[in-house]
């Protein structure tokens, strides 16, 4: 049994939230502003892996929870160049 919510979370929910960081990444990629030393245009990206980092848990009535879970995202960044003949 996983040691505390966010092992649970790992362990229970790791595809689910690399499909949400995917869809987000995916929906939000103009507005990321993702920098690379050596990629100057990005003509192609992937999202490689994420990491749950941290996880806020806050009380609710009722016996419920609210919970937000913070992730660092690897985003494998792609420039192709493109010779033109003359």
């Amino acid at each position: 049994m996983p040691s505390s919510f966010t092992q649970f979370l790992k362990k229970r929910f790791q595809n689910q939230l690399f499909d949400v960081v995917s869809n987000y990444v995916d929906e939000n990629i103009n507005h990321l502003d993702l920098h690379s030393f050596s990629v100057n245009n990005i003509d192609e990206y992937e999202l490689e892996e994420i990491e749950i980092k941290q996880v806020y848990v806050d009380d609710r009535p009722e016996m419920s929870i609210a919970f937000d879970v913070l992730v660092d995202a690897s985003i494998d960044v792609q420039e192709y160049d493109m010779l033109i003949s003359q």
